[in-house]
């Protein structure tokens, strides 16, 4: 039932997606309410966001009961990115920040016992190219003072925390790990056939998902590796 509601959420949320766009190609002046949904967002000369940005990872804040999704240019030559932080509950936006220096932050994550938020660069543009990282970014979410950078022993592309056992988990295309939450380092949980590529990681339950993009889908494990489920879902870039 769990697994039924999480694929409905998606295919929702794309319909919701489509129907929003659809409606504010056809104006002028872009709407605040696009950057919640964030596809294809215009940029303003205060966000020092180029146009033609992208959403990629956003976590859902325990505290405020909100989401934080970032946006960071198509074009990301500085390696800053928008944070546009959104009230669940009425889909209104409660805050927006720039971070400096924070690459293409393919993923995030919020850790409630310590208040921060984690940021995962993933790599960042050098000279035109690409240049991946194995940095992870914590700044305190009250007031966004980067706190340490955190040099992780492998290049994850997406993180979650979960947050009543005080676990962190980290995953690439084909592995994933556990993060000790005092010292950062890695231990390999298990390895998975995958295709496409991997947008995010949710822990709930003691269970695993995985989200991916080309093809879109979601995979559901155990904290031993099992798979409990596969679940195709519509072309979606992730949360």
């Amino acid at each position: 039932e769990l697994d039924t509601l999480i694929v409905d959420a998606v295919t929702n949320f794309t319909a919701q997606l489509k129907e929003v766009e659809t409606y504010l190609d056809s104006k002028t002046n872009k709407l605040d309410f696009r950057r919640i949904f964030m596809h294809r967002a215009t940029a303003k000369a205060n966000r020092n966001i180029n146009n033609d940005t992208t959403a990629f990872g956003q976590s859902i804040t325990q505290t405020c009961n909100t989401l934080i999704i970032a946006e960071i240019s198509n074009f990301n030559y500085n390696n800053n990115a928008n944070f546009v932080e959104v009230d669940k509950e009425t889909n209104t936006i409660v805050r927006e920040f720039v971070l400096e220096n924070v690459g293409h932050v393919s993923s995030l994550a919020y850790k409630k016992d310590s208040n921060e938020l984690y940021v995962l660069p993933f790599y960042y543009n050098v000279n035109g190219s690409t240049q991946r990282t194995n940095e992870l970014k914590i700044y305190d979410y009250t007031t966004l003072t980067l706190k340490s950078t955190i040099i992780l022993t492998e290049n994850i592309s997406a993180i979650t925390i979960d947050n009543m056992n005080n676990k962190i988990y980290g995953a690439t295309s084909n592995t994933i790990y556990e993060i000790n939450p005092y010292t950062f380092s890695m231990s390999a949980l298990f390895t998975y056939e995958s295709k496409g590529t991997i947008q995010g990681i949710a822990v709930f339950n003691n269970e695993l998902y995985l989200e991916y993009h080309s093809p879109s889908y979601i995979l559901k494990f155990d904290l031993e590796g099992n798979l409990i489920n596969y679940m195709p879902i519509e072309r979606y870039y992730g949360f």
